[in-house]
């Protein structure tokens, strides 16, 4: 059942013609290409987080190295002050 603009509850009809059925076609397709549309962004939104995820990490690491390579030029700094001999590898 549906209701009609009145309020009025009226039956529901299937239009069994051919330009209905062809209407209900184009329907189902238009549904059919806005799931792929859905299914594609989807993927696209995965693929995109794998990247971001990927890139946060590198990030992570580079800040990592560069905390460890400003200690170190401060010991460096602090020793070259104090005086003593450089450190060599």
């Amino acid at each position: 059942m549906e209701m009609s603009a009145r309020g009025e509850t009226v039956p529901l009809t299937f239009d069994k013609s051919a330009a209905g059925r062809d209407r209900a076609g184009a329907a189902t397709e238009k549904l059919r290409g806005g799931t792929a549309q859905l299914d594609d962004a989807h993927k696209r939104l995965e693929e995109t987080i794998d990247v971001g995820s990927g890139i946060m990490g590198e990030l992570d690491r580079n800040r990592e190295t560069l905390q460890r390579v400003r200690g170190n030029v401060r010991c460096a700094g602090a020793r070259r002050a104090r005086g003593s001999p450089p450190l060599t590898d």
